[in-house]
């Protein structure tokens, strides 16, 4: 990003930053005077264009409804997007849920605010998730982060921002906003590393959560599942264990399709070797996104079709380019043995199923992932290192470990499922 870039950046974030404390000081003195005669939910999510495309925050939406439909059954959703997040919503295989289309253009803290408001809400979930700290977007982590202040200070509504990661160079300008919010304004962080990089920037308290996913509840009922289902009983009866792998193209940085194609292959070549080396092993490949052209299918697919042509990659690797709902993929996960992932969300679905995972890192998210399950970071490799001779040396690790690392796991899943649910109370 060139100087004129940054500076055009930090302009824009200061109005932004401006323009909520002004909203801020308004707040409360006419909205929302009378509480909701019945209950009503309002989630506001991370990219209001594809709201769930990445099925790591479908995973955290689903996991929400589920558990505020667990008390009220009825009770109507709404969730606020822009004008091209309405198909998403309406696709969803949901009852009583429907679009608030109002994050359109720029400066549109008030105007999402307001439409909030209308819906007569008694709660607002935002979800945190990676988006908190400014690594994406400056501006979409202080829109985020308004909306949850001006749903603090607004009376009869309960505001709720789900758990986040902190990695360890936030913007400056976020760790402005986040010492700019009132003392006792609610902040959770969902890992150790996190909740440890954040007060040590900010310099406030925040309390300790896990990710909101780890409440999402598997949905087994679709037909992939069956297919794959039945692909994993024919392998194990011949002896083999089952393990999941994840990669998508976001975890470098890359020029275009060529570049990803290349770190494919070699991803392709590891797996070869693995599938040599380790005659009692299969693959499941994963993907766990379909928001645009470069999907993890752009890379799974290049590992597929390398892998066929050998002898056995066919019958011992299952490749679909599907992806299911997140709640569906969570149950996949249960079918394996362990899984190798890129992707936190796919992770978390297996371990909420108790199954290991072996991790290619990136923001330094993993880390915190892994301490709430006592887990060795041995296991978690940087991208280099995950397309290098190293993946296959930490796999022999891996697959050796997996009876203890799953002991491991069914003894914490407890403790990180209460923490979960932590993000949803009011105290």
């Amino acid at each position: 990003m060139s100087i004129k870039q940054k500076l055009v950046r930090g302009i824009v974030f200061l109005r932004s930053f401006c323009y909520w404390k002004q909203l801020a000081k308004d707040v409360g003195r006419n909205e929302n005077d009378e509480a909701p005669i019945t209950p009503s939910l309002v989630i506001v999510p991370c990219d209001p264009q594809s709201v769930g495309g990445s099925r790591g925050d479908e995973a955290m939406i689903t996991a929400v409804i589920q558990r505020y439909r667990r008390s009220s059954p009825m009770i109507p959703i709404h969730i606020v997007c822009s004008d091209e997040g309405i198909g998403y919503i309406r696709h969803l295989p949901i009852e009583r849920i429907s679009p608030i289309p109002s994050w359109n253009g720029s400066y549109s803290t008030e105007r999402v605010y307001r439409s909030i408001i209308a819906a007569k809400p008694s709660d607002v979930v935002i979800l945190g998730a990676d988006c908190m700290d400014g690594f994406y977007s400056p501006l979409l982590s202080l829109e985020l982060l308004s909306i949850y202040d001006l749903c603090c200070k607004t009376p009869n509504l309960r505001a709720h921002l789900l758990g986040f990661s902190f990695n360890d160079t936030p913007s400056w300008m976020m760790v402005r906003a986040f010492k700019s919010l009132s003392p006792d304004t609610k902040i959770l962080i969902r890992d150790g590393v996190s909740l440890t990089r954040y007060q040590n920037r900010v310099n406030r308290q925040a309390e300790l959560v896990a990710d909101a996913a780890f409440m999402l509840q598997p949905q087994f009922d679709f037909p992939l599942y069956e297919k794959v289902k039945l692909w994993a009983d024919l392998q194990r009866a011949d002896g083999k264990r089952i393990i999941g792998l994840n990669f998508h193209p976001m975890l470098r940085s890359y020029s275009g399709e060529e570049d990803i194609k290349i770190d494919a292959q070699l991803l392709a070549q590891n797996v070869e070797k693995i599938l040599s080396m380790h005659s009692d092993v299969s693959f499941v490949l994963i993907p766990h996104d379909d928001r645009s052209r470069l999907t993890d299918n752009l890379m799974l697919s290049t590992v597929y079709n390398y892998l066929k042509g050998l002898n056995q990659g066919s019958y011992r690797v299952y490749y679909s380019p599907e992806v299911p709902r997140a709640a569906q993929l969570k149950a996949m996960c249960g079918l394996l043995d362990g899984l190798i992932s890129s992707r936190m969300h796919l992770a978390i679905a297996a371990l909420g199923m108790g199954v290991p995972v072996m991790a290619a890192t990136y923001q330094g998210k993993f880390e915190g992932l892994f301490e709430h399950f006592g887990l060795d970071d041995s296991f978690l490799l940087d991208p280099k290192r995950f397309l290098s001779n190293a993946m296959v040396f930490t796999f022999d690790s891996f697959i050796k470990d997996l009876p203890d690392l799953k002991k491991q796991i069914s003894i914490r899943l407890p403790l990180v499922q209460e923490l979960s649910i932590a993000n949803l109370k009011d105290e």
